[in-house]
């Protein structure tokens, strides 16, 4: 729950707090581990939630959780792909969107 929270506090740090005015790739932050970490950062804790609860109920409301983000996130690259072009290309070969990839 501790990484989901801090991904998801992340993301919003970046996103309205240290964005450029003008529109540009933001990679740096938790955008340069995870393509998607506000959205991972609920996923991770609802997965928490769920290993609290072990509920059957917490397990589908992740697993729908999961199913509408994994649409609203492919839905929002490409209009990233289209906007950024090559730019974003590499980007995702560089990022992973669900598994966090942490280079030195």
């Amino acid at each position: 729950m501790a990484a989901g929270v801090y991904l998801a506090q992340g993301s919003h740090n970046v996103v309205f707090d240290g964005a450029p005015s003008d529109p540009r790739l933001i990679d740096w932050g938790v955008f340069g581990i995870v393509r998607h970490p506000m959205y991972l950062g609920v996923l991770l804790v609802l997965l928490g939630l769920f290993l609290w609860s072990l509920s059957l109920l917490s397990l589908c409301v992740w697993i729908c959780f999961f199913l509408f983000y994994d649409r609203m996130a492919s839905y929002e690259e490409e209009d990233l792909l289209r906007i950024f072009g090559e730019d974003y290309e590499e980007y995702r070969r560089k990022v992973g969107k669900w598994i966090p990839v942490v280079s030195g």
